[in-house]
């Protein structure tokens, strides 16, 4: 399944399928049957969740110089 960024619409708390309320902020949660109904109802909107960032590496590769060979 795809998972999504959802956000309340209106000011009063908006119920999870597990009775707990939506965070203010949103959460990102599973796209299903569900929060299609809440965003056609017009209490939350749908957007895409954000992509984590990609970790940098924490060691850069060293460059080895050239041999000389006579």
């Amino acid at each position: 399944m795809t998972r999504v960024l959802v956000k309340p619409l209106k000011d009063h708390a908006i119920p999870k399928p597990n009775g707990k309320a939506l965070a203010p902020e949103g959460e990102i949660v599973e796209l299903g049957g569900f929060w299609r109904r809440r965003e056609r109802d017009g209490d939350v909107e749908i957007l895409p969740a954000p992509q984590p960032k990609a970790e940098k590496s924490a060691k850069k590769p060293v460059d080895k110089p050239a041999s000389k060979e006579a």
